[in-house]
């Protein structure tokens, strides 16, 4: 299996902004994060932040540029979010992310490729599933980025907070906008059904404990990516969100067991 992220974009710049839009705090924080604090070479911060009421937790605090060369490249540390950082945060060596910029063959203007790798995923199976969400995580983040440069959409000036409802209004806000149905998804491997019908021993209420684990994330991991469409739709909520849960069959009788997040990606007003 490959386990090397592979990402890319087209920008409808030269190959300075398109280096600019991952070097420059307010170029950053114009597409990806509310707050970046960078500094542009080898050995100097990349620190993001998502969550600036808890810094420490949702953030690459502490990561560094490991190369850099203007215009060419840049290379950096990387750490996990909040559901990941209890095993992505003390890795060492951490995930590493290199970004190319690479002006676009023939183009009749300025165009640049930009093409980023994550590498350094562990073989287990809570890394490749933190691997499949960060997969995602920059398809959006990079479409974000397009959305960015080649329209002007000033994406600082929306908000960086998410309300997701189950309802379809908000007490107090008044829907703006209808942007359209957004969804994620995550599936849970065949072992889970094995593990729960042998009967691990951690039964709270009837469950099995592991097994509610691994449905919780499974479900933050569909509702993350819901959100994330949501983000690059430029809303700032999705109401009359659903949970389905859907049990697939594969062969030799085994199951997977798929949750999917579905809803309505709406601008709202006070």
């Amino acid at each position: 299996m490959d386990r090397i992220i592979r990402q890319g974009a087209r920008l409808r710049c030269d190959v300075h902004r398109a280096f600019e839009m991952f070097t420059v705090n307010e170029l950053v924080q114009s597409w990806l994060v509310p707050l970046a604090e960078i500094e542009p070479h080898q050995g100097g911060k990349y620190e993001l932040f998502w969550d600036l009421e808890n810094k420490e937790q949702d953030s690459t605090i502490g990561c560094r540029v490991t190369a850099i060369e203007q215009d060419r490249f840049l290379c950096f540390e990387w750490k996990g979010p909040t559901q990941y950082r209890h095993f992505m945060n003390d890795a060492d060596p951490s995930t590493h992310v290199v970004v190319f910029f690479v002006p676009c063959p023939d183009a009749a203007e300025a165009c640049t490729e930009v093409r980023l790798v994550h590498s350094g995923w562990r073989r287990a199976g809570e890394w490749e599933e933190a691997r499949q969400w960060f997969d995602r995580a920059w398809r959006v983040a990079l479409e974000q980025l397009e959305h960015r440069v080649n329209t002007g959409s000033p994406w600082q000036e929306r908000s960086w907070s998410m309300i997701v409802s189950t309802t379809p209004t908000i007490e107090g806000k008044r829907i703006a906008q209808y942007l359209g149905l957004v969804s994620g998804e995550a599936i849970l491997g065949a072992n889970i059904f094995k593990d729960l019908l042998a009967g691990i021993r951690d039964i709270v209420g009837g469950r099995s404990g592991a097994y509610e684990e691994e449905l919780r994330k499974a479900k933050q991991i569909a509702i993350d990516e819901m959100v994330e469409q949501a983000r690059v739709l430029g809303a700032n909520a999705v109401v009359g969100v659903d949970l389905d849960y859907e049990a697939i069959g594969i062969g030799s009788g085994g199951n997977m067991l798929m949750v999917s997040a579905s809803g309505t990606a709406v601008v709202v007003e006070s």
